[in-house]
């Protein structure tokens, strides 16, 4: 007698348990897809990421304008000069994250004026470059660069032009300005150090500005196809 009632005990409480935990069987199996569904989209989202937003391809060209802090020593020379900077550069894209190109660019350190011939001054460049992206997700690059330096002044008395040659360093970071387009524009801002020797004349030069930059049958992979 006393082993029957702890079966029949045993069995309702059993049955009560499952009785009281059918109800709760939908949020358990509800909870598990939400946290499958979640798993999902991680990953997922973790492949986006791992892609690069921008393929850079075939050519590239850049307008370069800003400001520069400029001193020139040598020559019985020794100047500090606050003065702008433009150039333009592009070339060849030899893989989405490594650009090489030309770049023609410098310095007017005093405007010239058909009123006063003996005034003007500027120091030009005519560069081999090279852009560097370390992240294939960032717009962030390293430039490299260096060639020809020319030196050109109109005073009386002294050389017209003189020649050596120079180095830039730097980087920047690109902004793509919309995805819409057969090719890719950037906004570009850049900051480089610069230095050159022609004749007996050195310069030094810290340069920041903007470039509008544009990039030859890219695509940004997000865009909507």
């Amino acid at each position: 007698m006393g082993s029957q009632l702890v079966r029949w005990t045993l069995h309702l409480g059993l049955g009560s348990v499952l009785l009281l935990a059918l109800p709760l069987l939908p949020f358990a199996v509800t909870d598990s897809s939400v946290a499958q569904a979640a798993e999902e989209a991680d990953f997922t989202g973790s492949d986006v990421l791992a892609e690069s937003p921008v393929e850079r391809k075939t050519w590239w060209a850049a307008l370069n304008f800003g400001g520069a802090a400029l001193s020139q020593s040598g020559g019985g020379i020794d100047k500090d000069n606050t003065t702008g900077f433009l150039g333009i550069e592009g070339g060849y894209v030899v893989h989405p994250q490594f650009l090489l190109g030309i770049e023609l660019s410098g310095w007017l350190l005093e405007p010239s004026n058909t009123q006063e011939p003996s005034v003007g001054e500027g120091i030009m460049q005519a560069f081999l470059t090279t852009h560097y992206y370390p992240l294939p997700d960032s717009g962030l690059f390293v430039k490299l660069g260096g060639g020809y330096v020319s030196h050109w002044n109109n005073r009386p008395g002294e050389p017209r032009r003189l020649e050596g040659w120079g180095l830039t360093a730097g980087g920047g970071y690109d902004v793509v300005l919309t995805e819409s387009l057969p090719v890719l524009p950037f906004v570009t801002p850049f900051v480089t150090y610069s230095f050159g020797e022609a004749g007996d004349l050195n310069h030094n030069a810290i340069t920041g500005g903007i470039s509008l930059t544009v990039t030859g049958n890219g695509k940004w992979r997000g865009a909507t196809q």
